[in-house]
Order: structure tokens, then C-alpha cells, then sequence
């Protein structure tokens, strides 16, 4: 520490870059600390359980269609409600698997990922942010539902938006 101390007092300019690079290591560590993981296995086991499936099923599952729900906090925005719709998808999965007796294996994998991939709890600081009971969103066959499913696991690893948990609405809206 003495030895930096003197170098710093011989060369000012110096003091200036090491300060900017740790002031950008800290900011960028703050504002990653609650980002979600990237789901890189669970889009390749999606992928994997779709060509498994292809059309067999005619179940019809509960779809979360939009997972944009956006908050804006600061110096980034929120996701409102990845943790509801990570869990829509998650408990509805269970239902593929049932079904899907002879596929349990690599579905209860899945489900297992996308079990550990929660995020943290961390409120949204909007207080006003709600998001929709599974129920509420559209039954969709069940090709369109792993469609969307790797569609959110995709986008949760192109952006850089740090996940929050909103309140769960009681019921649907607008009202079905």
C-alpha cells in the first residue's frame, strides 16, 4: 500500500485511470449483481423436447405470450414479471410431462433448470407493477408454448435487464 501511495504521488495521471477502471469494475458489478442467468442448456433441451413432441400432444397449456414487461429503474430496467412467467412455464411443464409419460426424463430436467434460474426476490420499485396469474394467459397448443418458452430463454440472454418480482394479480385483466 505504501508503494502505491508513492508511485501515485509521482504520477497523478495514473491515479485518475486506476480510479476510473475501479469505479467502472464497481458499476458494472452493481448493475449485473441481479441480472438472470442465461438458460443456455434449457433453450438446447427445449429445442430438444420439441423435436421429441413435434405435433403428438393436443394439449393446450397456458402461455405466457408477452415477457416484456418492462420497468424503468434508474440506470436500467427491471423485468417485472420473468419470475411469474418463468414459473407459468415451469408449472406447466408438469402438465407436458404427465402426458408425456415416455419423455418425463428429459422434461423433468427442464423443469428442474428453469426451477434453479429463479430469480432472487428483489421488489420492483414500482409499486403499481402486477402481473397476471398463469390462468390468465391464452391456452396455446403445445408446439406454441415451447415456441414461446425458448423465445423468453433467448431473450433473457440477448438483454441486459435485471429481474424484479411484481405482485400477483388476483385476477385476470383486462377481465376475460
Amino acid at each position: 500500500m505504501m508503494l502505491l501511495a508513492r508511485d501515485v504521488s509521482q504520477h497523478p495521471s495514473d491515479l485518475k485511470r486506476f480510479l476510473a477502471v475501479l469505479l467502472a469494475l464497481l458499476l458494472m458489478v452493481l448493475l449485473t449483481s441481479g441480472q438472470k442467468p442465461c438458460l443456455k442448456e434449457s433453450i438446447t433441451i427445449v429445442e430438444q423436447v420439441t423435436q421429441l413432441l413435434g405435433n403428438s400432444s393436443d394439449a393446450e397449456l397456458y402461455t405466457p405470450e408477452d415477457f416484456t414487461v418492462r420497468i424503468f429503474h434508474r440506470y436500467y430496467i427491471m423485468e417485472a414479471c420473468y419470475a411469474s412467467h418463468l414459473e407459468c412455464f415451469r408449472e406447466e411443464l408438469k402438465v407436458v410431462r404427465e402426458e408425456e409419460a415416455r419423455h418425463e426424463a428429459i422434461v423433468s430436467k427442464l423443469i428442474h433448470l428453469l426451477a434453479k434460474a429463479k430469480p432472487r426476490k428483489k421488489s420492483c420499485p414500482n409499486p403499481d407493477a402486477q402481473c397476471q396469474p398463469c390462468e390468465c394467459h391464452p391456452e396455446q397448443p403445445v408446439p406454441r408454448f415451447l415456441q414461446k418458452l425458448q423465445e423468453m430463454l433467448q431473450w433473457s440472454c440477448r438483454t441486459q435487464t435485471v429481474p424484479c418480482v411484481a405482485k400477483q394479480r388476483e385476477t385476470c385483466w383486462p377481465p376475460q
